[in-house]
């Protein structure tokens, strides 16, 4: 437990020195990866695979995810969409995710139950692979920010 505690603060430390912080900044274009294609590959499988837990993510050099758009979505904008969730996911998991939730009970029921997740940063990550299954006009997207020795 001690060794992941670690780890992880290992992790943290990296991405502030590697990423830097946002400081409310707004990010540009370029440093969210967003000029350069991706490698289009011929199958979702051929992605490369995630890398999410403080193993793989030691063993890969790099944090990776993948990120699927909803279906039936023409080809840009299916990969745009699971562009946006791929730089969602890697912020959740190198910032962290904020809940906030708030309930309103009238007369001893839930009358109202509202949940936000937030998520704030700045990150520079790069596009590792992208796929559009036309059958099912879903987009894959990889993008991966990776950790510097």
């Amino acid at each position: 437990m001690k060794k992941l505690v670690l780890l992880g603060m290992g992790i943290a430390l990296l991405t502030i020195i590697s990423f830097g912080c946002g400081g409310g900044k707004t990010a540009r274009i370029d440093d969210i990866g967003l000029t350069n294609s991706p490698t289009t590959v011929k199958s979702a499988d051929d992605l490369p695979k995630m890398a999410t837990t403080p193993a793989e993510i030691k063993k890969a050099g790099a944090i990776r995810v993948i990120a699927e758009s909803a279906n039936g979505q023409n080809q840009y904008d299916a990969l745009t969409a699971a562009r946006g969730v791929a730089q969602k996911k890697l912020l959740d998991i190198i910032n962290g995710v904020k809940v906030n939730a708030n309930t309103l009970i009238a007369k001893g029921e839930l009358t109202e139950e509202t949940i936000k997740i937030i998520t704030e940063g700045h990150i520079k990550a790069f596009d590792c692979g992208a796929y559009y299954d036309r059958s099912s006009r879903t987009g894959y997207y990889c993008m991966e920010a990776p950790l510097r020795h």
